[in-house]
């Protein structure tokens, strides 16, 4: 880990073989998170299953090329280590199964964990941005994971469904539901940023889900 990561909270992806949604997400979130926010996280993507060193699947990058992203060259996937869940603020994942198989590798990482439309999900039941007094992104996974647990949280489909060879309207589908999972995620991320401290020392996150 280089000295600028590890100044930076970490943002993880998860899919099963990181070629073709987690890194998928990852550059949509990356590209979409303002200078603030990019200054502060650290976002990357891995797979439970991965074979290490593979290039992203070359279906989804037209899809990620009409969203301007043009240079997906630096991808290579990487199997899902312990090491990476204990250095995540945030790991979000594509699937329930992911997120099962996160937390069997490493139980202190439950509280972390989510999938994606789940935290998405929590994100934009998040009041205005007057309510975003929050310290850190692990303060605010911290909110997130309180309030998941409470029961309040709405259940629904919680996977992003794997179009790997599968047909084109398939990795459309899967694209657009990463999208759109993200859009609150962004939003809510870019907002909170500017209130992030420098310090571990400073006031509890107050931060309202409706």
């Amino acid at each position: 880990m280089t000295a600028e990561r590890a100044d930076k909270e970490h943002v993880l992806l998860v899919c099963t073989a990181n070629v073709t949604r987690s890194p998928t997400a990852e550059y949509l979130l990356r590209t979409a998170l303002d200078v603030e926010a990019c200054s502060r996280l650290h976002i990357h993507s891995v797979g439970t299953k991965a074979v290490d060193g593979i290039a992203l699947d070359p279906r989804m990058e037209p899809f990620l090329a009409r969203d301007g992203i043009t240079d997906t060259t630096g991808h290579r996937s990487r199997r899902l280590q312990t090491a990476h869940l204990s250095s995540a603020t945030l790991i979000l994942t594509m699937e329930s199964t992911h997120r099962s198989q996160v937390v069997g590798l490493d139980r202190s990482s439950r509280s972390r964990a989510f999938t994606l439309t789940e935290f998405a999900r929590l994100a934009a039941g998040v009041t205005g941005a007057r309510n975003l007094t929050v310290g850190s992104l692990a303060d605010l996974v911290r909110v997130f994971d309180r309030f998941r647990s409470s029961g309040a949280a709405a259940i629904g489909d919680e996977s992003i469904a794997d179009p790997h060879g599968r047909s084109r309207w398939a990795y459309r589908r899967a694209y657009r539901s990463m999208r759109d999972a993200l859009h609150p995620v962004v939003a809510l991320l870019n907002a909170a940023a500017p209130g992030w401290r420098e310090s571990t020392q400073a006031p509890s996150t107050r931060i309202r889900p409706d």
